[in-house]
């Protein structure tokens, strides 16, 4: 993203203050796929165990896998639809269905700041998961029990500042993405912790 400002889109990353947020991490030139931040991040309100949810440990690979797909499709919906109304003080806590931290607290993180300055699309941006497989890399964190991969497309709309500059414009956009999934144990779910991504000319996945 050389010379781009951004902001964590769904399917482009154009980033409002200089860098690029990739769920757990404000990723920096260079930075590894998969590695996660140190940094403490504050704890989004979670809801109650669910006793039904421990059969999710006894899901199969491929069931598993299966899960995260969905539980990423969903998250996806849910963001998209935080980004294409200008942000929010905070993320819904429909959204803490699907990610938690350290994912949760950035992307809550920027989009607070992205309602605050006043970033808003110029129309609705046609936004939408063009690719999905499993994820594979040698620096997976140890906690992590499965990940996907996805291609996403964006396009359609400028994103501009409260007085009308452009930051990013309609032009497709495809975001590389890798997630993270682990359980809550907040409620046993399955859901998103680590969520890094770059922007890519095509998409690697076969």
């Amino acid at each position: 993203m050389t010379g781009r400002l951004a902001a964590v889109r769904i399917g482009a990353v154009v980033v409002a203050f200089g860098l690029v947020f990739a769920g757990c991490t404000v990723d920096q030139p260079g930075g590894d796929p998969g590695s996660s931040a140190s940094a403490i991040w504050p704890t989004p309100v979670s809801s109650s165990p669910s006793p039904s949810a421990t059969s999710s440990h006894e899901l199969t690979d491929d069931e598993l896998y299966q899960l995260a797909v969905e539980q990423y499709r969903s998250l996806f919906v849910e963001l998209t639809d935080v980004e294409q109304n200008g942000g929010a003080p905070q993320l819904p806590d429909v959204v803490g269905k699907y990610l938690i931290d350290p994912a949760w607290s950035a992307y809550n993180e920027f989009y607070s700041i992205m309602y605050e300055r006043g970033d808003r699309y110029t129309n609705k941006p046609d936004c939408r998961i063009i690719s999905v497989a499993a994820w594979h890399s040698d620096k997976t964190p140890h906690d992590s029990v499965t990940a996907i991969q996805t291609c996403e497309l964006s396009q359609g709309a400028a994103l501009v500042t409260a007085t009308g500059e452009v930051i990013a414009d309609e032009s497709p956009t495809i975001m590389h993405r890798w997630a993270y999934f682990k359980y809550d144990p907040a409620d046993n779910q399955l859901k998103v912790f680590i969520l890094n991504g770059e922007v890519v000319d095509t998409c690697p996945i076969d």
